[in-house]
């Protein structure tokens, strides 16, 4: 990244989906901050408003990724950069979520279903597995479908076109469908 491309403008800085971000990305956002170009005081280093969502099961490369890496990415270029002789002995704060806010009651349960049976596959722990809840207030929601009946795509289409109430979203630009 040359630094005459991107410029600090914004003194906080919100990102989601914090699990797929590089180091070059994690580059630009500490740039396009206010504070990237500031001297600050110990105490003021730990006040600089960055804040990042992520979830490490919803990651681009889920065989590779590991929530201690991206921690490290994040200290190396955004604290180390803001405080390279540690004197504010700041450190990333990592908050873990615990509610599901996208999922239906029903899908949250069999997810937490599914992480009950990693944990007992896997021998992990309740540190590392925890259950989430639904956010959702419904009486009568979707579940998750099993689609094993379904062995190829004329399987599927026969099956596409029965169902009234399906929506199929196609990953692709705007106007490319």
């Amino acid at each position: 990244l040359t630094n005459n491309l991107v410029k600090p403008l914004f003194a906080g800085i919100f990102c989601d989906e914090a699990q797929d971000f590089t180091r070059v990305e994690v580059e630009l956002i500490h740039r396009m901050c206010l504070f990237s170009e500031r001297m600050l005081f110990p105490q003021e280093i730990r006040q600089v408003p960055f804040v990042f969502a992520g979830d490490p099961f919803q990651t681009l490369n889920p065989t590779g990724f590991r929530w201690d890496g991206i921690t490290a990415i994040f200290h190396d270029k955004l604290i180390t950069n803001l405080d390279p002789s540690n004197r504010a002995k700041a450190s990333i704060r990592y908050k873990e979520l615990n509610f599901n806010y996208r999922s239906t009651a029903n899908i949250v349960r069999f997810a937490n279903l599914i992480q009950v049976l990693r944990k007992s596959l896997f021998g992990l722990s309740d540190a590392e597995i925890r259950p989430q809840t639904h956010w959702r207030l419904e009486q009568n929601s979707a579940g998750p479908v099993s689609y094993g009946k379904i062995k190829n795509a004329a399987d599927m289409d026969t099956f596409l076109r029965t169902q009234s109430d399906v929506t199929i979203i196609v990953p692709c630009d705007e106007g490319e469908e």
